[in-house]
């Protein structure tokens, strides 16, 4: 995914998107990877995939709590 579409997607400015990618990065979640002609994409690392798997049933039962 391009930063911007991901900035579109998380609804966050260039700014706090980077500092966020900059700490996905530095915990090996996502990788930054340059495809040539300034096209930069972040994908998520299998350890990133691990924590999805961990948090996302979190997540969920968090958002039961919102709804109510």
């Amino acid at each position: 995914m391009k930063s911007t579409q991901l900035m579109t997607k998380v609804e966050l400015n260039e700014t706090i998107l980077r500092q966020h990618l900059r700490l996905l990065k530095k915990w090996k979640l996502v990788e930054r990877q340059n495809l040539g002609d300034n096209k930069i994409f972040y994908v998520v690392t299998e350890r990133g995939l691990q924590v999805l798997k961990f948090v996302d049933p979190i997540i969920k039962e968090v958002h039961k709590f919102q709804e109510l």
